[in-house]
């Protein structure tokens, strides 16, 4: 029992070095959502990785429809300054 503890404890989880990321845009923060998507999906075991991908997801829509959004608003300044 006490091997399996230590194990456990000492066990190493391959954690990736962290990287400067950019969130000043929505295409930034779609992209990091997909990055974290891939990893939970690959190294999280477990009944908690569902609720963690519906959150990234929801999380992704939300910058998709946001994107769409900076995007209509660009055109339009676009024409108003034409």
């Amino acid at each position: 029992m006490r091997a399996r503890k230590l194990g456990g404890l000492h066990r190493s989880r391959g954690t990736l070095p962290p990287k400067r990321v950019s969130l000043q845009s929505a295409a930034e923060i779609l992209a990091l959502l997909e990055q974290v998507a891939g990893e939970l999906v690959v190294l999280d075991p477990g009944l908690s990785k569902a609720g963690a991908l519906a959150l990234v997801a929801g999380a992704a829509l939300r910058c998709v429809e946001g994107g769409a959004l900076e995007a209509r608003i660009a055109a339009l300044e676009g024409r108003r300054a034409s």
